[in-house]
């Protein structure tokens, strides 16, 4: 059985795998950026395609050229799609071949000649063209494998329940009633001694912020300054007070006392 070489098949007049790679190119680009989902391309998308090829390989195509090339290229996806689907052929990736017998390629020639075009090669641009064309394609799943079930759940009794009222009982029972125990506080200080010196540590003196020669500030402190003091609760030339000790005492400041302890009156 002979069969003609593929450059046969794919390839007439101007058209190559380099024209081929610019149109699908474009065409699904341009599908891309107006999510465009219909099997037909619009003419603007085409003719944008045609200045690509002009511009790239120095080809011109007109627009039925272009709409034509395009058919063959949705053929070629949909061929080699059905071919690798079929029964006793397997495409063989590594080696790029469809792998079958004469019989049943003679048989598949026989209902699609095109067929013949992947006899001794598989499609060079099968990837692309899928992107392109198969998108919407409707995914053929294989034989589902049939998984049976030993049925080993047990029967549910149909018989009729019988449901009777408990007599009344008479005898009332009283549970024991809990007192909570009160809630345990937790030490988290151990008591220690109070503070008896409750003075403040800072030296007696003023502090000063200047700024030093590097440009930082510091801080001095000066304790010549003459800080003014609270005034003595006692005067110094005051003799001893005659008051009570007791807070209550109606003579806590008589006069009596004040002669012959003391020559001078207190000015309080």
């Amino acid at each position: 059985m002979y069969i003609p070489p593929q450059r046969e098949y794919l390839y007439q007049g101007q058209w190559s795998v380099v024209c081929d790679t610019i149109l699908i190119d474009c065409l699904e680009r341009m599908k891309g950026h107006i999510y465009w989902d219909t099997p037909l391309f619009p003419s603007w998308i085409t003719l944008s395609a045609a200045v690509e090829l002009k511009n790239s390989v120095g080809v011109v195509f007109s627009e039925a050229e272009l709409d034509e090339r395009v058919e063959i290229l949705r053929k070629r996806y949909k061929t080699f799609k059905a071919l690798v689907g079929t029964n006793g052929f397997r495409w063989d990736q590594p080696t790029k071949q469809i792998i079958a017998s004469d019989e049943m390629w003679e048989k598949l020639i026989s209902k699609n000649e095109f067929a013949g075009a992947y006899y001794h090669h598989d499609e060079p641009m099968f990837s692309q063209l899928a992107c392109t064309f198969g998108m919407n394609d409707v995914k053929v799943e294989g034989a589902n494998e049939v998984v049976v079930i030993s049925d080993n759940t047990q029967k549910v009794s149909t018989e009729v329940l019988e449901v009777y009222e408990a007599g009344v009982v008479e005898d009332e029972v009283t549970s024991p009633m809990v007192i909570p125990r009160p809630p345990v506080c937790r030490k988290l200080f151990d008591d220690g001694a109070d503070v008896t010196d409750r003075e403040s540590t800072t030296k007696k003196g003023m502090y000063f912020i200047d700024i030093g020669s590097d440009g930082m500030l510091g801080t001095r402190f000066e304790k010549g300054v003459a800080l003014p003091k609270p005034p003595p609760i006692v005067h110094p030339e005051a003799g001893p007070s005659g008051r009570s000790p007791h807070g209550s005492s109606c003579a806590s400041n008589s006069p009596i006392t004040w002669w012959p302890h003391n020559f001078r009156r207190p000015p309080f």
